[in-house]
């Protein structure tokens, strides 16, 4: 069943408020390379100006043969609870150092809570070929992403594709906020699903980390994502203090 995810969500839930939280060049830089980690095409570092930016994934070599298949990819994502969200990398390399720019800018100029709401998926970044048995009848259009659910035994994916005319590709941040975690109601569904493949001394540890919080290891946060952005949510004294760990664990998925 797919779903157009540019238009706003049902209104069953509070929409979130936005803002930016201080998201560095640094942690764009890093968030960038999570291309190579998800083992798809190399991504430009958004710091070698003087580098063609490109992504031609014969230029480097897969991560490894299990991220090479999206069929694993996709169960990696349903284990860890997580939506699998898709970059798509055109299919004719003359087009990919467009859309590989327009990835970059919107990576650079997330604001921390776009960042978080990467956090809530497994990211990679393939060809709509690539996509193949798992998601199927897209059309003619190479949309710029694809948000593939993971919760039921039925594949149900949402396009997410929008004109993109902002220099700092804002529509993007839009589209992902829009499609990951729209209202409240959506996050405690993802927080639902995590929770119930997370192991006991990991969720004890991001419930203490919420609590606190504050977290000592960004993977807890990772992993629990779900639940500390139900939290940062709930508690908007909480909220800037929350995010922060989750946008530096999604950054410091590609460290």
């Amino acid at each position: 069943m797919r779903q157009r995810a540019a238009t706003r969500a049902a209104a069953d839930g509070a929409k979130r408020p936005t803002r930016p939280l201080g998201m560095t060049r640094r942690h764009a830089v890093r968030l960038g390379a999570l291309a190579a980690l998800a083992g798809a095409a190399p991504w430009p570092a958004l710091g070698a100006a003087s580098k063609p930016v490109t992504l031609d994934s014969r230029e480097t070599a897969r991560a490894s043969e299990e991220d090479a298949d999206i069929g694993r990819v996709y169960v990696r994502a349903k284990r860890a609870g997580k939506p699998l969200l898709v970059f798509v990398v055109p299919e004719k390399v003359e087009k990919r150092a467009a859309r590989a720019a327009l990835f970059a800018r919107f990576l650079e100029h997330a604001p921390d809570d776009v960042l978080a709401d990467l956090a809530l998926c497994e990211v990679v970044f393939r060809t709509l070929k690539e996509l193949d048995p798992v998601v199927t009848g897209v059309g003619g259009t190479e949309p710029l992403m694809i948000l593939i659910e993971t919760d039921s035994m039925f594949t149900r994916f949402a396009i997410l594709d929008a004109p993109v005319g902002n220099p700092d590709g804002s529509e993007l941040s839009a589209l992902v906020r829009d499609a990951v975690a729209p209202n409240l109601a959506t996050l405690a569904h993802r927080a639902d699903q995590a929770r119930a493949r997370l192991d006991t001394a990991t969720l004890r540890e991001v419930e203490s980390g919420i609590e606190a919080r504050r977290f000592g290891a960004t993977d807890a946060a990772y992993r629990g994502a779900a639940l500390v952005r139900l939290a940062a949510e709930s508690d908007p004294h909480a909220r800037a203090a929350l995010l922060r760990p989750l946008a530096q664990a999604a950054a410091g998925r590609a460290a």
